[in-house]
């Protein structure tokens, strides 16, 4: 239960099995619920540094393309040589951490997308729980609280170190 920045960050917890799909703000229609796929994958650890200079480059000019309103020829290529590029990067970009971290046997959902009228539609899922790090500062707990409780997720945790000396959870008040 060690969560990022040396036990000052939390974790999102999800339960797929019985988890509600969201589209937004609201649950999405039962089309959707029976028609989704998730792609989900094992963390790979290792100790190389993943380079995502190129992936980064064409993905920055594309998004800044589209903020700038300029959606002409050049986006649409862009768009076309990054889908078929880079598939497997935006993928590993989410997937390596460092080989000492191993013992968390993490897994990751990277996506959620809803086939409706055969166009993809991403989903999201709704987080069962948030647990706060130990070292989570108080008004960065307040804040995720809030944040928390606004989204609808009532379940929330905090790590604390018990009487035999492990780390535990309890609900956050």
């Amino acid at each position: 239960m060690k969560y990022a920045d040396n036990h000052r960050g939390f974790v999102v917890e999800y339960d797929i099995r019985q988890g509600k799909i969201l589209c937004g703000e609201k649950e999405e229609c039962l089309n959707c619920v029976n028609n989704f796929i998730v792609s989900l994958y094992p963390m790979i650890y290792t100790d190389e540094k993943y380079d995502a200079t190129e992936f980064s480059k064409i993905y920055l000019l594309i998004k800044s393309l589209e903020l700038l309103n300029l959606k002409g020829d050049l986006y649409y290529k862009l768009i076309q040589d990054f889908n078929d590029n880079f598939k497997l990067d935006r993928e590993l970009i989410s997937l390596v951490k460092k080989k000492c971290h191993e013992h968390d046997l993490e897994w990751r959902i990277l996506g959620l997308v809803c086939v409706n009228d055969n166009k993809p539609i991403f989903k999201y899922w709704k987080p069962k729980s948030i647990t706060l790090g130990l070292r989570t500062k108080a008004s960065d707990k307040k804040l995720i609280k809030e944040i928390s409780l606004k989204a609808g997720i009532d379940k929330i945790y905090e790590i604390y170190i018990d009487e035999n000396g492990d780390l535990n959870r309890r609900e956050y008040k």
